[in-house]
C-alpha cells in the first residue's frame, strides 16, 4: 500500500492554459478533473511520480511481486530488485515478508516525461469539455464521422484515443497496467 497519497502531476495553470482559460471561476472544479485524470494515468500505466510503498508480500522461491509499479528502488535491507515491472529477491525463502520501497519514474530536471503531461492535459481537456452544458443542440458524446476521431468501439470513451496513444497503450483496452 502507498505510504502517501500520489500528487495530481499537473497544476490548475498548466490545465487553464491549455484550455485557454483566464479567469478562476473554475478553479477549484478543475482540480477535481485533474486530480481525476491523473488517477486514470495512474491506474493505467502504473506510478508517475515517486512515491513510497510499503506491502506485505508472498515469497515464493525467494522472489515477490510488488504491486506497485514500476519499481524505482527498494528500501528494506538485503532485498534487491530485479525488475522494474516489481519482481523482487528476498533474502529469505518463501512465506509472507514486508518490503518498503519506491515505486514511480525516474522523471528529469524537467519533471514529468512530456508525453505523460500532454496526455494528462488532454484527458482532462475531454473531461471538462464533454462535462459542460452544450446550447444548441451539441452533442456531449462522440457521433459517428466527427471529426474529434476519439471513440473506438470497445474501449472507454472517458479516454480518448489520441491520450491512450501519448501513453503507449495502443488500441486494444486492457487492465494489466503497463509499466516502465
Amino acid at each position: 500500500m502507498l505510504t502517501a497519497t500520489p500528487d495530481p502531476f499537473l497544476d490548475t495553470a498548466e490545465v487553464k492554459k491549455h484550455l485557454n482559460k483566464v479567469t478562476t471561476t473554475s478553479d477549484s472544479e478543475l482540480a477535481g478533473f485533474i486530480s481525476a485524470a491523473c488517477e486514470m494515468i495512474r491506474a493505467r500505466i502504473g506510478e508517475v511520480m515517486a512515491v513510497a510503498a510499503t506491502e506485505t508480500v508472498t515469497v515464493s522461491d525467494g522472489r515477490a511481486v510488488l504491486a506497485h509499479r514500476p519499481v524505482l528502488s527498494i528500501e528494506t535491507p538485503d532485498w534487491e530488485l530485479l525488475s522494474p515491472e516489481g519482481v523482487a529477491q528476498a533474502p529469505t525463502g518463501d512465506g509472507r515478508a514486508e518490503v518498503a520501497y519506491t515505486a514511480g519514474r525516474a522523471t528529469t530536471a524537467a519533471g514529468v516525461p512530456g508525453h505523460i503531461r500532454l496526455a494528462g492535459r488532454e484527458l482532462v481537456r475531454h473531461l471538462w469539455t464533454n462535462s459542460q452544458n452544450r446550447t444548441q443542440g451539441s452533442a456531449t458524446r462522440p457521433v459517428a464521422g466527427a471529426s474529434d476521431g476519439t471513440y473506438l468501439p470497445g474501449t472507454a470513451y472517458s479516454m480518448p484515443y489520441r491520450v491512450r496513444e501519448l501513453l503507449g497503450l495502443g488500441k486494444e483496452p486492457t487492465d494489466q497496467p503497463l509499466v516502465g
